[in-house]
């Protein structure tokens, strides 16, 4: 996972590098407290969010590639 903070805004990539299905929790180490996601390009739209610190939503497919554009973020 990554986040990358850019004139245009706060995008977050993640990616399941597995050829399983896998649910998306993942800690955003202190860098976001709260955020709504929008998706991005042609990432599946989905309900994951930022709460908590953490990423949490949907079960990302085997390889699913996801860019979010961070909206409505509370930083920590």
């Amino acid at each position: 996972m990554a986040l990358w903070r850019r004139p245009a805004g706060t995008f977050l990539v993640a990616v399941n590098g597995s050829p399983k299905s896998q649910p998306l929790s993942c800690s955003l180490e202190g860098e976001v407290a709260e955020a709504t996601l929008q998706a991005w390009g042609s990432t599946r739209v989905t309900d994951t969010a930022v709460r908590e610190g953490r990423l949490t939503g949907e079960t990302a497919r085997p390889w699913e590639v996801f860019v979010w554009k961070v909206v409505k973020a509370t930083p920590r």
